[in-house]
């Protein structure tokens, strides 16, 4: 349990610099559109830049549990790497979902148009492949019992 669950944090890992290039991308549509001016859209650029970051802070948090694990950690109270894994993940599939959802916005009509033989965009496949994040390595609902479990302390799910 514990390999799977720093594989499925260390995922992430590298992950961030994509997400980020697709919040720039994102902020960039909205600014070729004029979009940048309406307060609510700036809002939400100014979320899902903030939470690309956090994305990738969590990830160097990840990174510094593993190795301090390594070192006994663990046991001297400090973060356990799978409870970290499972955090990032939970946090991770939520806010990549938002982006999506927000750089179909953005698109506007546009975003419901594939290219020629039903290609997708870049942003279009943002916004499909990031539902897919909420399901694999590990649903998000398997996420909120292995931290109620692992850090809460909360009994086993019934089976």
């Amino acid at each position: 349990m514990g390999a799977l669950g720093t594989e499925r944090g260390t995922t992430l890992l590298a992950e961030h610099l994509r997400i980020r290039h697709e919040v720039e991308a994102i902020v960039d549509l909205a600014r070729e559109r004029g979009l940048a001016d309406d307060s609510a859209l700036r809002l939400d650029l100014v979320r899902a830049w903030t939470e690309a970051r956090i994305m990738e802070w969590n990830g160097l948090r990840l990174m510094s549990a593993i190795k301090a694990a390594g070192h006994g950690a663990v046991k001297a109270g400090r973060v356990d790497p799978t409870v970290q894994a499972s955090v990032s993940k939970v946090f991770a599939s939520s806010a990549h979902i938002r982006m999506g959802e927000l750089a179909m916005r953005v698109a506007g009509a546009e975003a419901e148009l594939a290219g020629p033989d039903y290609a997708l965009d870049r942003l279009q496949q943002v916004f499909l492949g990031s539902r897919a994040e909420a399901i694999y390595g590990g649903t998000t609902q398997i996420q909120y019992n292995v931290l109620g479990e692992r850090t809460l302390g909360l009994p086993r799910e019934a089976r």
